[in-house]
């Protein structure tokens, strides 16, 4: 039985034992008849109802307690009609499956794993009924007067073996999920429909976060906790307490939809070291036997390593001991045809070069957990790959790049300390970071252990189900009295 449905009947049942009271205590004939009449209505939109969802019965223990209430519902009321209407309501909450229909709309650029444990959670949990929708992104630019836009719309769902709606088939007017599901916060790349706001409209909206809060940066505070979908969510999934006092201080509900519970991504990323993918048949012949690197860059050439790697290529392709697997940002193509087609060119002859040499792989998988999981250190421009990196305990070089137009900022409100990572932001020292990683050399490993302990707390791989009894619980307590 849906959730909604539960509650309908749930406030029947408080509505007619206040009638009860009025009955029991007064002699106004007229309004006590008025009241038995409309009980006996409410009698029969009840039974009709419970009749539909015969299906979520677990016993028959709530049509037997209906049927003798209906007998009893007469002039006069037996003294015990109250007790046995809290006994209906007992009977509705512990003998019918009632379930939260949830709604995750899912969209392009790798995020699923920003859903995923939850999804897959809620899946096992008979509490809930969750269905995803797949969402398109896109771009759009005005060059020389003229508006191009891009629209990204690729399924990559399925071979996750995850089923989803098209986003044109369905309707959430029509199917009143108690609870949507969304990561995006940024309406610019958003269909207006899945605006926050659009969303809120029609249900509880819950926000989970597309990345770990980590390093600050010039815009953390409206990025963080100010934009629309803080103030539109009715929860906002939390990774940690001191993330918690940051939100409290700086959104503008004051940190009061907050979940403290941890979030997906923490999940995704412990599940991961603790059970690695296997390597892809396709790249067992370009990384078996070698040192893997994975290579994370940004979207913006003249922001990004991009310009180091189109460098580094040549010096790999003679040292095959390395391996080097190039995971470019999702949005790579489109913002660069976009935005900077004159970097476009080198961006593919970039692309083609990678993917011609032996020893190198141009990653697009939906996910990164093969990356991740091969790999034996991470290279990366400044990304939330890099604190789903730590929590697998690799090294990790952070390309800090001058010119970065998200300038990261000492702050005594990191979320997480940005001490265990090494820094470059040439060649050398990334040739020189090669070298160490070759030799089996781990400078950080103590500094990682201490950073996961101390800003990592809730990482724990069960950060999906806090969130679930979390979201239960708040529910039922709003809706029930």
């Amino acid at each position: 039985m849906r959730f909604s449905r539960y509650v309908q009947l749930d406030q029947v049942c408080c509505t007619l034992m206040e009638a009860v009271d009025y009955i029991q205590g007064h002699d106004d004939s007229d309004l006590c008849r008025e009241l038995l009449n409309n009980g006996a209505q409410m009698f029969r939109d009840f039974y009709t109802i419970l009749m539909q969802f015969q299906s979520d019965w677990k016993n028959t223990k709530t049509k037997e307690l209906l049927d003798e209430i209906i007998c009893k519902w007469q002039d006069p009321l037996p003294d015990t009609i109250k007790e046995r209407l809290e006994e209906l309501r007992i009977s509705l909450k512990e003998d019918i499956v009632i379930q939260i229909r949830a709604v995750f709309f899912a969209e392009l650029g790798g995020k699923w794993d920003s859903m995923e444990s939850v999804y897959s959670y809620m899946c096992q949990d008979p509490r809930f009924d969750p269905v995803v929708v797949l969402t398109p992104i896109f771009r759009a630019i005005k060059v020389d007067g003229e508006t191009k836009s891009e629209i990204v719309y690729d399924d990559y769902l399925t071979p996750m073996g995850i089923p989803f709606y098209n986003y044109r088939d369905y309707s959430i007017e029509q199917d009143c999920p108690e609870l949507a599901f969304t990561s995006q916060p940024y309406e610019s790349v958003t269909l207006p429909e899945y605006w926050a706001q659009n969303i809120a409209q029609y249900t509880r909206l819950v926000y989970l976060p597309y990345f770990i809060p980590y390093m600050m940066y010039s815009d953390s505070r409206t990025t963080l906790c100010q934009m629309p979908i803080y103030s539109y969510a009715w929860r906002v999934a939390g990774s940690s307490e001191k993330f918690a006092q940051y939100y409290e201080k700086y959104s503008f509900c004051r940190g009061s939809n907050l979940m403290v519970t941890g979030i997906p991504k923490m999940d995704y990323a412990v599940q991961l070291k603790e059970a690695p993918r296997a390597v892809p048949e396709a790249w067992r012949p370009k990384v078996e036997g070698r040192t893997v690197i994975l290579w994370n860059t940004w979207f913006d050439w003249n922001a990004s390593s991009l310009q180091i790697l189109e460098q580094i290529v040549p010096w790999l392709t003679e040292h095959k001991e390395f391996a080097l697997i190039w995971r470019p940002h999702p949005m790579s193509w489109s913002v660069l045809k976009l935005y900077a087609p004159e970097h476009y060119k080198r961006f593919e002859m970039l692309l083609k070069a990678v993917n011609a040499t032996e020893n190198m792989i141009v990653d697009t998988e939906p996910e990164y957990a093969f990356a991740f999981s091969c790999s034996d250190a991470q290279i990366s421009d400044f990304s939330s790959m890099m604190t789903q990196y730590l929590l697998l305990d690799k090294p990790l070089l952070w390309m800090n790049i001058p010119g970065k137009s998200l300038q990261v900022v000492e702050s005594e409100d990191q979320m997480v300390s940005n001490r265990w990572m090494e820094q470059a932001s040439n060649i050398s020292d990334v040739l020189d970071f090669l070298g160490r990683i070759k030799n089996g050399e781990d400078r950080n490993r103590a500094l990682r252990a201490e950073v996961c302990q101390e800003d990592l707390q809730m990482a724990d791989g069960h950060a999906a189900q806090r969130i679930c009894d979390t979201l239960w619980k708040d529910l039922v307590q709003e809706t029930i009295q």
